[in-house]
């Protein structure tokens, strides 16, 4: 049965969640996701989730406005350049559209990213997260988001290992120096 968008019940019953944070894994498990999404005629909800920590230098004891703007800015251009990275899409602020036949939903939510992304696969039919994120260090000191998902998720998880990225950059065009630092010694940690 279709609708009047010529998308079936069962297109928008099946759902496809992936989490995305900017780093390599993360657009390579867009990719991955989407080709999950459609063989399996899933709509795609590409989910980029953040948290604001003020400084540990900070001065103030409760939140700040602008460091907690300045993160969701830094979030939204995340998302942006994934999503333009697999798709070729320009996305302006978070929302749907069709991609080869593919309802894909881009959404900017704030909370720890595997709860965020454990909530948002509560209803889906396969959720996929990258094998690493943005900080290395931060996986090994915290735990990754990739293992608290699979470990917590009401659904199959797919964890994507690191593929394309190793031929390609994410960095935006106005990286710095330490930007491109950081992404060499991630690639470097990732070939070991």
């Amino acid at each position: 049965m279709s609708t009047r968008d010529g998308l079936t019940r069962e297109t928008l019953t099946r759902r496809v969640v992936v989490g995305v944070d900017g780093s390599p894994w993360s657009v390579d498990a867009v990719r991955e996701a989407f080709g999950f999404a459609r063989s399996m005629n899933a709509a795609l909800h590409v989910v980029m989730a953040w948290e604001y920590r003020p400084p540990a230098t900070s001065t103030s004891f409760g939140w700040d406005a602008a460091g907690r703007e300045a993160a969701n800015a830094a979030a939204l251009e995340a998302l942006a350049q994934s999503i333009h990275r697999v798709f070729g899409e320009a996305l302006l602020t978070p929302g749907t559209w069709m991609q080869e036949g593919v309802q894909v939903t881009a959404m900017l939510v704030e909370g720890a990213p595997a709860s965020v992304l454990c909530t948002a696969g509560q209803e889906a039919d396969l959720l996929v997260v990258g094998a690493r994120g943005r900080s290395r260090v931060g996986a090994l000191l915290l735990g990754s988001v990739s293992r608290r998902v699979v470990a917590h998720a009401s659904c199959p998880v797919l964890v994507v290992p690191w593929k394309r990225a190793e031929q390609e950059s994410v960095l935006p065009k106005d990286a710095t120096a330490e930007d491109a630092a950081t992404e060499a010694a991630a690639r470097a940690a990732a070939s070991m």
